[in-house]
């Protein structure tokens, strides 16, 4: 474990500054994107390593590890993070997914949102070899036996979990920030989720998610910049499946895939959140403003924003003013 513990490069290329927030943990605060974003790790048993990425950037880079040597849990508390593995697939995380894999991520790591928030446990399997954790088998758990399960499924496992499993992972993630915690407390809960994992791989038909090809992840972030940069136009989905060569059934279920609601609830938020900026932070008239999201008609962009914000337009910009200025 020791480039986890010792070389926080591994983590990221942008260690800024590190300090000890309890005899436990280790903080390590990064900057990235000029925005700053936080780890909060510790090591419960050898070669067993817990820790919090708490990040507001776009992206970051992780270099990449030697393979089938780790058992990574990678958790979503907050946002979403797309994940590279080394076989051309994309782990996309969001909140309440799971992901179990022993394939080495590397590369850029993207937060479309500037926003993640995750829990990643990391198991050295050699430490597993020499006997570590061999005291889990008691609750039933063997960690070896899950890594040969998860070189049955190309070394990788995605999916949602329960109540329980959020419940024991935001405990164990508060834990760690905070600093009180004690190693105790740590294995406790890192046990406990092992535990309740290895119930949801049992029942797993109706917990596993898909995985994107990159591929698949390129056309969807080209329909996303299609839609983005041309709020004023309605595209059907058939038009923007067209442009892709696939079919309207494919390209639904890949955004849902990656954005986890559909193309009309995304673009309708991509146009109401821009209005919310022009409204906010310019003088424009409000028939302007909607002609600029895509609606020729003004009441119907009211009642739109109005569903979305609660408020009108006009209300929103009496909220919300700014000197701030977009040119048109």
């Amino acid at each position: 474990m020791r480039q986890y513990i010792e070389n926080a490069e591994y983590v990221t290329n942008y260690c800024v500054e590190e300090s000890f927030i309890s005899p436990q943990v280790r903080k390590i605060e990064i900057k990235l994107d000029e925005k700053i974003g936080e780890i909060y790790l510790t090591e419960i048993y050898q070669g067993v390593l817990i820790w919090v990425n708490d990040f507001y950037v776009k992206k970051f880079w992780m270099r990449k590890t030697e393979e089938n040597r780790y058992l990574k849990l990678n958790y979503g508390l907050e946002g979403r993070c797309e994940v590279p593995l080394p076989d051309s697939r994309y782990v996309d995380v969001g909140r309440g997914d799971l992901s179990v894999d022993m394939n080495p991520a590397s590369g850029w790591m993207v937060s479309p949102a500037s926003r993640y928030e995750g829990l990643e446990i990391v198991i050295d399997l050699n430490a597993v070899r020499d006997g570590a954790l061999s005291n889990w088998k008691e609750y039933g758990i063997d960690v070896a036996e899950l890594a040969d399960y998860l070189q049955k499924r190309n070394g990788s496992w995605l999916g949602k979990t329960d109540i329980q499993w959020e419940a024991a992972a935001r405990k164990l993630a508060e834990h760690l920030k905070s600093g009180k915690g004690e190693t105790a407390d740590f294995r406790f809960c890192t046990l406990q989720l092992f535990y309740l994992m290895g119930k949801m791989l049992q029942r797993e038909k109706g917990c596993v998610k898909s995985y994107l090809t990159n591929g698949q992840r390129e056309m969807v972030l080209r329909i996303d910049k299609q839609l983005s940069e041309h709020l004023e136009n309605s595209f059907s989905i058939e038009e923007l499946a067209q442009m892709e060569g696939i079919s309207a059934s494919s390209l639904k279920k890949y955004f849902r895939m990656m954005y986890e609601k559909p193309i009309s609830v995304y673009t309708r938020e991509l146009k109401m959140k821009r209005a919310m900026e022009l409204l906010q932070q310019t003088k424009r008239s409000i028939s302007d403003i909607a002609m600029e999201v895509g609606y020729a008609n003004p009441g119907k962009f009211g009642s739109a924003f109005r569903r979305y914000t609660k408020v009108t337009p006009l209300e929103y910009r009496r909220l919300n003013k700014t000197e701030v200025q977009i040119p048109k």
